[in-house]
C-alpha cells in the first residue's frame, strides 16, 4: 500500500510538472513539527478483553502530548493548487483497563505516508490561506500486556489502513524561496477497533518550506 500511495505522488507531480514550462522553480519541501490530540476509542479493545474472559472491565484513554514531525515534498501547479506527499507521524495514545484478577495496558502509536492536494487563496503577495483533502496510508501499532484471565491477549498488534486527511491553514513567505506554514489537519477511524484500537486525530503543525 506505501508503494501504492508513493507511485499516486509520483505520477501526480510528474504529470503536472510535464506540462509546466521552468517546472523545476516548482518543487518545495515542508518539514514540520506537530502536535497531535489523539482520542482512542475505548469501546473495541474493552470488547478484546471482555472476548478473553476478563470480567468487570473498566477502562481510560489518554494521548500523549509529545511532538511529532513530518516532512513533505510538494510541487506548486499553480498559484491556487499544489500538491504534496510524505510521511506524517500521528503520535501516541495509551490506554489502560482494570477487571476482576487483573489489568491491562495498551500503547498506541500511528503514522504513515500521504498525499494530498491544496487549494490555495492568497491574501497578498506573501500571505495565504488553503484547505488541504487527500489521504494517508496509516498504520497503527499497539503493545498490550494483559494480566489475569486476559493474559493470552498480550502482545503487538498492527493495522493498515487508508484513511481521508483533511484540513486547512496559512501560509507566509519570509523571502521568495523560504516560508512558514501554520496548519490544522484531522484524521478519523486510524487503526482497527479491535485489534489495536482506533483512534481519531487532530494535529496542529507548524513548519519551514523552501520552494527550488
Amino acid at each position: 500500500m506505501k508503494s501504492r500511495v508513493a507511485a499516486l505522488v509520483t505520477f501526480a507531480v510528474f504529470t503536472a510538472s510535464a506540462q509546466a514550462g521552468d517546472w523545476t522553480d516548482n518543487w518545495y519541501v515542508l518539514g514540520s513539527v506537530s502536535h497531535s490530540s489523539t482520542a482512542l476509542s475505548k469501546s473495541g479493545l474493552n470488547a478484546k478483553l471482555a472476548g478473553a474472559g476478563a470480567a468487570g472491565v473498566t477502562s481510560a484513554d489518554s494521548g500523549t502530548a509529545n511532538l511529532q514531525w513530518r516532512l513533505q515534498l510538494g510541487y506548486k501547479l499553480t498559484d491556487w493548487l499544489a500538491v504534496e506527499g510524505g510521511y506524517i507521524d500521528l503520535g501516541k495514545a495509551k490506554y489502560t483497563a482494570s477487571y476482576a484478577g487483573g489489568g491491562a495496558v495498551g500503547k498506541w502509536q500511528a503514522g504513515g505516508p500521504d498525499i494530498a492536494a491544496l487549494g490555495i487563496y492568497p491574501v497578498t503577495d506573501s500571505l495565504s490561506f488553503f484547505g488541504k483533502l487527500g489521504v494517508i496510508d496509516a498504520k497503527a501499532k499497539t503493545k498490550f500486556a494483559a494480566t489475569g484471565a486476559a493474559a493470552p491477549i498480550s502482545g503487538k498488534t498492527s493495522q493498515t489502513h487508508v484513511e481521508p486527511i483533511y484540513g486547512l491553514g496559512a501560509m507566509y513567505k519570509l523571502t521568495d524561496n523560504a516560508g512558514v506554514r501554520l496548519e490544522y489537519e484531522r484524521v478519523n477511524n486510524v487503526g482497527d477497533s479491535l485489534k489495536t484500537g482506533k483512534a481519531d486525530v487532530d494535529i496542529v503543525s507548524l513548519g519551514l518550506s523552501y520552494q527550488f
